[in-house]
């Protein structure tokens, strides 16, 4: 998912909106930050590991999640962006 502020689909929006639930509702446990690198567990279905990195401008995630398996951008790391002061211009 582009972070820049630009365009997004309808698929990228409902993870926005799911994470921003999953926000509201305090699903991260398990938060560890060590070295610019962020660790957590983000209830959902069953418990995933969320895994983040931001060093300037990039950031780079992962998720054991079936999206997040597939290198997509999950709800999941959307609600810890959004934990962090991420937004959406």
């Amino acid at each position: 998912m582009d972070r820049s502020g630009g365009e997004v689909t309808a698929a990228e929006w409902r993870v926005i909106v799911n994470g921003e639930a999953y926000f509201k509702e305090g699903r991260v446990t398990e938060l560890n930050e060590h070295n610019g690198k962020v660790n957590a567990v983000v209830s959902g279905t069953q418990d995933y590991r969320v895994r983040l990195r931001i060093e300037e401008d990039d950031l780079s995630y992962s998720c054991s999640c079936p999206l997040g398996e597939d290198l997509e951008f999950c709800k999941h790391c959307e609600q810890w962006y959004q934990s962090h002061g991420g937004t959406h211009a």
